[in-house]
């Protein structure tokens, strides 16, 4: 057995392991009445929100292909996008997304320099805009968090923001010429990391479209509460999904499932929801985060001409 589907049977073993434990800690026929609450106008609602955060999301993934002077479309940006959005969350969790959109980028004529480094940027924008938005509710949070997990979070941030920051200045400064030898310089993106690390605008872009594509994603979580029976704060949830949604992006299961609930059932809790309608708002936000790219990618399926292997135009 390789060791990648290794992989993937312990995503799915993860999955399913946390989402039976969440699961047989709730009130089966209370979970029943939440969910038979449920308004199809809020779920719409919510779907036009995450909609809107993968619009932000595909405008910074085309970004990132034209950065070395290239002229990929921006339908075959979003194709592309849709595809690792789809393998990331429908099948094979976030290396496959960033396997499946490395590999398209190469195919529409990309280097795989220039895809990798475009797919790991993308990556990396989404984590730092969550980083971000948790640090900037932590303090928020300190009446809610145990002093433990408050320390633990705050460690974190630390940590990635310090490491961001010299990472930063080791490639904007091309300092990492002194410290790796030039036959590993020569196999890594570090010129074009280098080019973008200086372009101050650009950066700048990616880093309000990362944002505001997780205040989509926070706008469509509390949306979808409105589907719930608790009376919770609504600023409470404001602060906390950031720090929920950044816990549920650990790479450790199958698109998030199972992490996810077991993060909101316990993170929610702390707020005033029940085990039912925390998980019952989890499991919607699983559900509307597999609607709304299908909605995006209709376009394409309803186009004759689309090559889906390949990601560029059937020639007539």
């Amino acid at each position: 057995m390789s060791g990648k589907r290794k992989t993937h049977i312990v995503h799915y073993v993860v999955s399913a392991a946390l989402l039976i434990f969440v699961f047989l800690k709730i009130d089966n026929q209370v979970f029943v009445n939440e969910l038979l609450r449920t308004n199809p106008a809020i779920v719409v609602f919510a779907t036009i929100a995450i909609l809107l955060q993968i619009v932000f999301l595909n405008y910074r993934w085309h970004m990132l292909l034209n950065t070395e002077g290239n002229e990929i479309p921006l339908k075959t940006s979003i194709f592309i996008n849709l595809a690792g959005y789809f393998a990331n969350v429908f099948f094979l969790t976030a290396i496959g997304g960033i396997l499946a959109k490395s590999g398209l980028a190469i195919r529409n004529g990309l280097s795989f320099k220039h895809a990798l480094l475009a797919t790991l940027m993308d990556r990396f924008m989404t984590l730092t805009a969550l980083v971000a938005l948790t640090a900037l509710c932590l303090p928020f949070l300190s009446h809610i968090l145990s002093a433990k997990i408050a320390n633990i979070l705050i460690l974190c941030v630390i940590l990635f923001l310090v490491t961001s920051l010299v990472g930063f200045i080791l490639v904007r400064y091309e300092l990492f010429n002194r410290l790796w030898p030039q036959k590993i310089r020569a196999k890594l993106p570090l010129e074009e990391l280098t080019r973008m690390a200086r372009n101050i605008p650009f950066i700048s872009k990616l880093t309000v479209l990362s944002l505001l594509a997780q205040i989509a994603f926070i706008a469509g979580v509390v949306i979808l509460s409105l589907n719930t029976t608790s009376q919770a704060s609504t600023f409470e949830l404001l602060v906390l999904i950031p720090v929920l949604a950044l816990v549920a992006s650990l790479p450790i299961s199958f698109g998030g499932w199972g992490v996810r609930e077991g993060a909101f059932v316990y993170g929610l809790g702390l707020i005033g929801f029940s085990a039912e309608s925390a998980f019952l708002l989890s499991v919607q936000i699983g559900i509307v985060t597999m609607i709304a790219p299908l909605i995006m990618g209709m376009p394409y399926i309803l186009d004759k001409n689309w090559d889906f292997l390949s990601g560029k135009q059937k020639q007539a």
